[in-house]
């Protein structure tokens, strides 16, 4: 991806490189590395400012993944504008076999000639769509519920999603406000009702910061 550039000044370019996979039924052929950032600048040759291997996970994010987990898919990039600014988003995924995955939603800037990390958003398969960049802002969702009152022999559960909006501020993506989405009242497996929810879908149809502009 070639990165916006001035008048005079060499090209810079943002590279993704991940493993090859020759078989995805093969389990074997999973890679085990993580996918690299390139920085580079293009002027009468092309010269490599920045290497950055995509980190493994914290855990605690808002899907409550493990913490360990690291990227070995490398997905897609592409030039956000968030407010006033342009970031770059990097998406990859973690996959082992089965039914499991993890993407990563990670923003970038350029500083100083090097790649630094803003923020990382990361959910399982089912959340996915829970992550969403509208309207010059991001927005992204966790699932909370939470146990009531019993009645006869079974207890009364509320779930919602929490979204969150959140800006860049030149120096940081921080998180402005909260809104809950899609309130409902049921049984143990309520949460099973919220799986591939689209928070972008959702702000689209005001469901959630309806008053934004």
């Amino acid at each position: 991806m070639r990165l916006p550039s001035g008048p005079g000044k060499a090209k810079q370019y943002l590279f993704g490189l991940s493993d090859e996979i020759a078989d995805f039924n093969d389990l074997m052929n999973i890679p085990a590395r993580a996918p690299m950032l390139i920085l580079a600048e293009s002027d009468h040759g092309l010269v490599v400012h920045d290497r950055v291997h995509i980190e493994p996970a914290d855990g605690g994010g808002p899907s409550d993944m493990p913490a360990g987990l690291q990227p070995n898919y490398f997905i897609a990039m592409s030039e956000q504008e968030v407010g006033a600014a342009t970031l770059y988003l990097v998406t990859s995924r973690w996959f082992g076999g089965g039914s499991g995955s993890a993407d990563f939603f990670d923003f970038y800037r350029v500083q100083g000639g090097h790649l630094q990390l803003l923020k990382r958003f990361m959910h399982g398969r089912m959340e996915q769509p829970y992550f969403a960049i509208y309207r010059k802002a991001i927005y992204d969702g966790v699932l909370r519920c939470e146990r009531g009152a019993k009645h006869g022999k079974a207890y009364v559960y509320t779930c919602r999603i929490d979204v969150t909006k959140y800006a860049y501020d030149g120096e940081a993506v921080r998180a402005l406000a909260t809104e809950p989405l899609r309130v409902r009242s049921g049984n143990r497996y309520l949460g099973d009702s919220y799986r591939f929810v689209s928070v972008l879908k959702a702000l689209a149809n005001k469901e959630v910061f309806a008053d934004q502009r």
